[in-house]
């Protein structure tokens, strides 16, 4: 059989030359085939993914238990690491928080702040312990303004929450607000 100058320029025209039983498997094979690859290479990804999630849980794991334990450097430079390898702002927001919390413990109040801060810009929604813990890092350095603004803010919070058992606590937070204007 004489091979026509189409097909050697397009191998692909001889599956269409082939009898209609040979076309149907080849294009079963070829689809079987295609499918095959791209199940397995969204299943390896998947799996990845998983794998780095695993991982990232793990690692603020340790430096949770490394804050629990006053391995407060250890903790911030695990958690440094962390940030640079964080997928999406949750983890951002996670990390960043944990950071505060860590340069808390250290008493690195400044830094404390600026992290927590960080972390609760990144928060979908305002975190009434985020900005508390700002407030009490704001009364450690002697920031009365930032403390007190802070303070309102989480009194604002737990006005809006009505949750009736959250009175003592208003009330506490008012009275350091008081305290710190110079009022005794």
């Amino acid at each position: 059989m004489k091979e026509s100058p189409v097909s050697s320029y397009y191998p692909q025209v001889e599956i269409l030359r082939a009898p209609p039983r040979r076309r149907r498997w080849l294009v079963a094979a070829v689809l079987g085939l295609v499918l095959l690859v791209l199940g397995g290479w969204l299943i390896n990804r998947q799996a990845r993914e998983a794998e780095r999630e695993v991982r990232f849980r793990q690692a603020v794991l340790s430096a949770d238990k490394a804050i629990h334990d006053k391995r407060y450097d250890w903790a911030i430079a695990s958690l440094t690491k962390q940030l640079s390898q964080a997928d999406g702002p949750g983890q951002r927001s996670q990390v960043t928080q944990r950071l505060g919390t860590a340069y808390y413990y250290k008493g690195d109040y400044r830094q404390a702040i600026e992290w927590l801060e960080a972390a609760q810009a990144s928060a979908s929604q305002p975190d009434p312990m985020l900005t508390l813990s700002i407030a009490q890092a704001a009364e450690r350095l002697g920031d009365k303004p930032k403390a007190s603004r802070a303070y309102r803010q989480v009194i604002e919070y737990l006005k809006a929450g009505g949750n009736p058992a959250a009175k003592a606590n208003i009330k506490l937070y008012e009275a350091k607000i008081k305290a710190l204007s110079g009022g005794a």
